[in-house]
């Protein structure tokens, strides 16, 4: 079976908001349109998906005008849905590298939301609004590739007792001291809950007195592994487990 790529399209919703099947779609996005003709090559008749925050299409290449147009038959359109249970990751700002690979991970991984900690431990300061940026161009790429059309939220950063568990039906925290995962995974099936939040630990671990805290505010604590994780694969490895499960 062939490949089909993806595209990201700021303003697809709008631009198909009067279109139907078999229309043609005109793209005017210089970069997006280097990346179909000098880096996919993809030739006219040749398909690939076109997606925002709210819908996707299949859509069929017609041609390609200049350097910065391209026109597309539409062959199909959706609504992109939010996958249950929703997700939301409370992750402290690790280093950049194991921070923005952890932003990847779990966009293939289908999560909700992506909320940056502020914990004693952390090595860094957020890059502000230049940071924000860069993540939001990487979970696109995680989307494009994973084929998951329904991007996560990425918050600002706020301190780890600013977050409100209030929203949440179900609380974990990835920690080597914890209840074994198959425990953890047996709760959640017969919990079957429709909004969870899971935390994990910066590169240097919460401290004894944020744990005590996160423990008043009803997070489970359950061990992944016999070993000590990378924060970004304790990560990865909940995600994907929860994701799996549910």
């Amino acid at each position: 079976m062939q490949h089909e790529f993806a595209f990201f399209v700021q303003t697809l919703s709008s631009l198909i908001a009067e279109l139907s099947i078999g229309d043609t779609i005109t793209i005017t996005d210089q970069d997006l349109i280097h990346r179909i003709v000098h880096v996919i090559r993809l030739e006219p008749g040749q398909q690939c998906i076109l997606f925002d925050h709210d819908i996707y299409v299949q859509v069929s290449l017609e041609a390609i005008q200049g350097k910065k147009t391209g026109r597309f038959i539409i062959l199909t359109r959706e609504n992109t849905l939010q996958l249950a249970p929703t997700i939301t990751a409370l992750i402290p700002i690790l280093k950049r590298e194991a921070f923005e690979l952890v932003c990847y991970n779990l966009t293939e991984l289908g999560i909700t939301t992506i909320q940056p900690l502020i914990t004693q431990k952390i090595q860094r300061s957020w890059g502000g609004t230049k940071e924000a940026e860069r993540i939001k161009k990487i979970i696109i790429a995680a989307a494009e590739q994973s084929k998951h059309f329904k991007v996560p939220l990425v918050h600002n950063p706020i301190a780890l007792e600013a977050v409100s568990t209030t929203n949440f039906d179900t609380l974990l925290y990835a920690d080597p001291q914890g209840e074994p995962l198959w425990q953890t995974m047996q709760t959640l099936r017969t919990r079957r809950p429709d909004h969870l939040a899971f935390m994990i630990g910066p590169e240097g671990d919460l401290t004894q007195e944020e744990k005590n805290y996160i423990t008043q505010q009803g997070f489970t604590f359950c061990a992944l592994t016999q070993t000590v994780l990378r924060s970004y694969q304790a990560a990865t490895l909940l995600a994907g487990c929860i994701r799996s499960l549910l």
